[in-house]
């Protein structure tokens, strides 16, 4: 996580924050929305997951599915799914998309929430938007028309700049375009995905001291600082924290 952040990181922001300085003289800012559409329509790996929430939307609405996601308390979404046949064909394909991006938190870094693969119904939130969005909407055509956009944007700067420093230009326009992808990606396999892996990894703990009567419940954990963990983890039928959990 530290390489992510520091290295991969801070090189792409470099080149994005040198280019931001050099283009002042073309009437240009980081804000103007010239300058930014040189650095979107990128494929990456969050791009990705969203793509397959918005194909699960589009079976949802294939298959009469919608107005039940849509018009059903999120809680009672899947249980009302396992209903029908069509229902559960497609929980088979929300199940398949989970078990290879399930690893990950609905929000940064919210231990006490379950991650997606530990709740499968924290899906259905971000795929109700799609299918608020409608048949029509195709997520491939929009991120298309930014790639235009983006070349477009980026040949549009490149007619004003002198000859002998295109060359310049376009080498740190094409790696700080790797900052909005970079970004984006970060947070997934930081924020999200490893957090995901530690919340399992502390409810494992907390199963332990629940079984041992430290805790009365596994998640009982979050409510523990590591100095209180690490005291009583090698031997927690040896203690008793609830005094410290259960308080209000």
């Amino acid at each position: 996580m530290w390489e992510i952040h520091f290295l991969g990181m801070n090189v792409s922001y470099a080149a994005f924050m040198l280019l931001e300085d050099l283009v002042k003289p073309y009437d240009l800012t980081s804000e103007s929305p010239e300058f930014q559409n040189m650095f979107r329509g990128f494929d990456n790996h969050v791009f990705q997951v969203d793509r397959k929430l918005w194909e699960l939307a589009r079976e949802a609405t294939e298959k009469g599915l919608g107005d039940l996601i849509l018009n059903t308390p999120v809680e009672a979404v899947i249980g009302k799914l396992e209903e029908s046949k069509a229902g559960k064909e497609w929980l088979n394909s929300l199940h398949d998309m989970l078990e290879v991006d399930g690893w990950r938190m609905v929000r940064m870094m919210d231990f006490n929430e379950p991650y997606w693969l530990e709740d499968p119904s924290s899906v259905i939130s971000p795929v109700r938007a799609f299918i608020k969005k409608g048949g029509d909407y195709d997520l491939d055509e929009v991120t298309g028309k930014l790639a235009k956009e983006r070349e477009k944007a980026i040949a549009h700067l490149l007619q004003k700049v002198p000859d002998d420093e295109k060359s310049w230009f376009e080498a740190l326009i094409k790696l700080g375009g790797k900052t909005s992808s970079y970004s984006e990606e970060h947070d997934l396999y930081c924020e999200l995905y490893c957090h995901a892996v530690m919340r399992r990894g502390f409810l494992g703990i907390g199963k332990r001291f629940a079984e041992a009567g430290a805790l009365d419940k596994p998640d009982d954990i979050f409510f523990l600082n590591p100095d209180e963990v690490e005291r009583v983890l090698m031997g927690p039928e040896f203690h008793k924290l609830q005094y410290i959990a259960n308080r209000k």
